[in-house]
């Protein structure tokens, strides 16, 4: 098999196949090519949930714009072909580690550092002993279009083998022994997990204070089924064994081995170099390959498989420790070390500089393009200077000294750099000119002799805004070459506008949310994405109802809907953190800080002459992370007055009429709410069909709490809409939504007027969600909190002997706990009955013994849930003793001080 075959291979192995695109792969009038998202950054986050983070701390704060060269005023240990690595403080847990630093690593790079993470994560799992750990997840970003830059906190250790061998050059047998123990350990048992580690060698064994020598850097690192067979030759070229060695002078790439040899091969020869330092490999190699008798440790392992090798192991009883305890740097090599590092320290000491700057939110761009350029690398000095002296020119433009139409007006596009360019579009951004920032990028594409696929995308974004969608629609669909585009955000955002505009987004939307929910923040994403993906922070704000449909948390909605919205005992989920204040905008007025929370801010805008787009823009963020208050409604009204002086037939006026409704709806003003949801149907009435239902929804709420009787046609609308839209599993989510809602509404009992309506559609939305499994979860929680709350013993009763036995059928072990957690309120509400002894007796031993049975079985979570085991043998012991058996009270005590000693094994 020839390497181009075995890259194909390789990438075949860990292709992803995207169930969205065969959802909807019959969907011919797809315009927006969704599968160009595979090789993105929101492909890697999506499919490494569990091993990447994005670097959101550069996102929200100008004081952490300059993230990436704080991290590296660590001490520098080592710099190589796949990164570089500094000694620092790991932010999250304040401890010692070793930061790896990796730039420019494309798609494929980024893949195979996933692999190997997760591997580690494996064996840290079973044997965190053995290995150097990565500390949290890989935070990754992106630089450009297939340039990413991760980095990660690992676990400090002392030296590497290497450093400790020249520094000590022999060591005592005492600390051979425990060097060859330890080494030899991990080896053990990261086989026993059926990995392999392919590269080990001085470099890659690392002393560490707990836990002696352990293995290092799995970037060669294979996940087998079986030991012998044909593999890739990976690992340090001098390290391979004979035959292997061969093959690979032969220019093969893949190799009939067995892979736990071939680890202990190149352990062996790792000890015979601490045995004979000044020997050359060549020699160390000969001994190998001729098995001759050096040392009892290393002729011991000669011609040994995996099983004798562990057996002649575990007889000896290891006990991991560390015989050196002393790191291999002193301080002051270390000082040395950063010293003579002159790039480190200049581009760390302009990063200082820049934090004594005033502080102002609106230059983050301006401050991150400086620290650029400072470690950029220039052939020429005098390039850098020039871009600094650009970058000088414009810290007045920021400021409010100038106008913005007077900055505009001195702008020769002839003359025009791409730097430049830049930063008068910031500055555009920053002083809310939505216009002259289109001004600026047709003009600047006028002078340029070639299509510019990134500024003809600034261009339809910015056309698409100002309500211009015939102009907005033709210029995005004259981008033919979409990967010409900068970055990966902007190729998403590309595909998301090029749907909305050719009438596509709804067939779009669904295989959009699974790359968007473990990119950024949420609440970012939705404000910052306002105008493109339109949906609301809230799903019912009167609640403080968080829509959690872009949460990466919550994305089990579109993995399976079978646990939407009821989170188990154990598993819950963290509660989100509501944290608004970032995303208001802040005015600078002569160095001093004014953050608008929605008082006045449309005359505010006014004063620094904002375009009337900016202001709207504005003063829907305002909308949304304002609370319902007096302030909400003075500021939602003072902008609808301003919309209507200076947005009359702005399409986006919808959205501010179905806030102003919703909040009418929260203050029981039907009559006005409804004036102003009619004003926005009219606006849709021909739109993208979600908003249509969105507003349809708004309606049929409003009516419902109205009384209304005119909610029975609107109700029929509103399922009319999602049946236009095509069958998936977001249209299963509104249909779930709505029905949540509606029993809600029913348990409220003040609609009596609309009693067998509301009955009618429960039954109309349960039918729709037939086959789901989310049905008998709901059936029966449902049954369960109604009567937990009423503390209706014989309802709860019922409820488990009817529906949970359906559930459980349904679901599987999903929720198995449920048996437990059901007897645990069943005897509770036992409490406020006057129940026969016999029977509180015989419910509470009935629930110990599907405890026991539970755990006999192979409980699935292996935890119990918490609220299940404080209660339960205290009230199996009361009951003993009221009734008066010895010997069943003395049982109940034995079981009650089991269950204190073993409480940490049950949870």
């Amino acid at each position: 098999m020839n390497n181009s075959e075995n890259e194909s291979k390789q990438s075949e192995q860990t292709q992803t196949i995207d169930y969205y695109q065969q959802l909807n792969e019959n969907r011919n009038n797809i315009i927006s090519n969704v599968s160009l998202l595979e090789r993105t950054i929101f492909q890697l986050l999506k499919k490494y949930p569990e091993v990447f983070v994005y670097n959101e701390q550069q996102v929200y704060d100008g004081k952490s714009q300059g993230a990436n060269f704080i991290l590296e005023n660590g001490l520098l240990l080592g710099k190589g072909a796949y990164g570089t690595v500094y000694s620092t403080v790991n932010p999250n847990n304040n401890l010692p580690a070793a930061l790896k630093v990796q730039e420019n690593c494309d798609f494929d790079q980024v893949i195979i550092q996933a692999e190997e993470f997760k591997i580690q994560k494996k064996i840290a799992k079973h044997f965190p002993e053995c290995i150097i750990q990565i500390q949290n997840k890989i935070v990754i970003s992106l630089k450009y279009m297939n340039t990413y830059r991760m980095y990660a906190y690992l676990d400090l250790g002392l030296g590497n083998l290497r450093e400790y061998q020249i520094k000590f050059n022999k060591f005592t047998d005492l600390q051979f022994n425990n060097m060859f123990d330890c080494i030899l350990d991990s080896i053990i048992k990261i086989h026993s997990l059926k990995i392999a580690h392919g590269d080990i060698k001085l470099e890659n064994i690392i002393n560490t204070q707990k836990n002696g020598w352990v293995l290092a850097d799995f970037g060669c690192a294979i996940q087998y089924t079986t030991p012998y067979g044909e593999y890739p030759i990976v690992g340090t070229r001098v390290y391979l064994q004979k035959q292997v060695r061969g093959a690979l002078k032969n220019n093969l790439k893949m190799f009939k081995m067995n892979l736990f040899k071939k680890d202990i091969y190149a352990f062996q020869l790792t000890m015979l170099q601490i045995l004979y330092p000044d020997d050359n490999i060549s020699h160390l190699q000969q001994i190998l390959d001729t098995q001759q008798i050096v040392h009892p440790k290393i002729d011991s392992l000669y011609n040994k498989d995996y099983i004798s090798i562990k057996a002649q192991f575990i007889q000896k009883e290891f006990i991991r420790n560390s015989q050196i305890q002393e790191s291999i740097q002193n301080i002051d090599d270390i000082k040395m070390k950063l010293e003579n590092n002159f790039k480190l320290s200049f581009y760390y000491k302009l990063y200082q500089d820049t934090l004594k700057l005033p502080y102002n939110k609106d230059m983050d761009f301006w401050t991150q393009t400086l620290l650029n350029i400072a470690i950029q690398d220039y052939s020429d000095r005098e390039e850098r200077v020039k871009q600094i002296m650009i970058l000088d020119t414009f810290v007045d433009r920021y400021s409010n000294h100038i106008s913005a139409q007077e900055i505009f007006e001195e702008i020769s596009f002839e003359d025009l750099t791409k730097l430049e360019y830049d930063l008068y579009f910031d500055v555009f951004e920053k002083r809310g000119q939505k216009m002259l920032q289109l001004m600026l990028c047709q003009g600047y594409q006028t002078i340029l002799e070639e299509l510019n696929c990134n500024l003809k995308f600034q261009e339809a974004e910015l056309l698409y805004i100002v309500g211009q969608w015939d102009q907005a629609k033709e210029a995005i669909n004259s981008i033919q070459n979409v990967l010409e585009l900068e970055n990966d955000e902007m190729l998403l955002k590309f595909i998301c506008l090029k749907a909305r505009l050719n009438d596509q987004w709804i067939n779009t939307r669904e295989e959009i949310i699974p790359y968007l929910m473990n990119y950024k923040d949420m609440f970012q994403i939705l404000i910052e994405w306002k105008f493109i993906l339109m949906d609301s922070i809230w799903l019912d704000k009167s609640k403080n109802i968080v829509n959690t449909i872009y949460h990466r948390q919550n994305k089990e909605q579109f993995d399976g809907i079978n646990s939407f919205n009821y989170k188990k005992g154990e598993n819950q989920q963290k509660p989100i953190k509501l944290n608004f204040l970032k995303y208001i905008k802040t005015f600078y007025l002569e160095q001093e800080e004014v953050n608008q929370d929605g008082i006045n801010i449309i005359k505010q805008m006014q004063n620094f002459n904002y375009d009337k787009y900016a202001i709207f823009y504005q003063g829907w963020i305002c909308c949304e992370i304002l609370q319902y208050h007096d302030i909400y409604q003075s500021h939602i009204e003072e902008l609808i007055q301003f919309i209507e002086q200076n947005l009359e037939d702005y399409y986006f006026n919808w959205v501010i009429y179905d806030c102003y409704a919703r909040f009418l709806t929260y203050k029981r003003e039907f009559m006005k709410g409804k004036q102003y949801l009619y004003k926005a149907m009219k606006i849709v009435q021909n739109d993208c069909i979600h908003n249509q239902f969105t507003l349809c929804h708004h309606l049929l709420q409003l009516q419902i709490q109205e009384n209304n009787l005119e909610c029975i046609d609107t109700f029929t609308k509103t399922i009319n809409f999602i049946k236009q839209m095509p069958n998936s599993n977001f249209t299963q989510f509104l249909f779930i939504t709505l029905l949540q809602e509606i029993l809600v509404m029913c348990d409220l009992g003040s609609q009596i007027k609309l009693k067998d309506f509301l009955d009618q559609a429960i039954q109309i939305l349960k039918d729709q969600l037939n086959g789901l499994k989310f049905i008998p979860l709901l059936n029966y929680m449902s049954q369960k909190e109604e009567a937990v709350q009423n503390k209706d013993f014989y309802a709860l009763k019922t409820a488990m002997w009817q529906s949970l036995p359906e559930l459980l059928e349904a679901t599987g072990d999903i929720y198995e706990e449920e048996v437990l957690i059901g007897f645990h309120q069943l005897f509770v509400i036992l409490e406020f009955l006057n129940l026969q002894l016999e029977d509180e007796t015989r419910y509470t031993s009935r629930w110990i013994q599907s405890l026991i049975i539970l755990n006999q079985i192979g409980f699935n979570i292996k935890k119990f849930p918490k609220q299940i085991l404080d209660v339960s043998p205290c009230l199996y012991a009361r009951s003993c003793h009221r009734q008066g058996d010895e010997r069943k009270l003395e049982e109940a005590k034995e079981l009650y001080m089991f269950y204190l000693k073993n409480k940490s094994w049950f949870f």
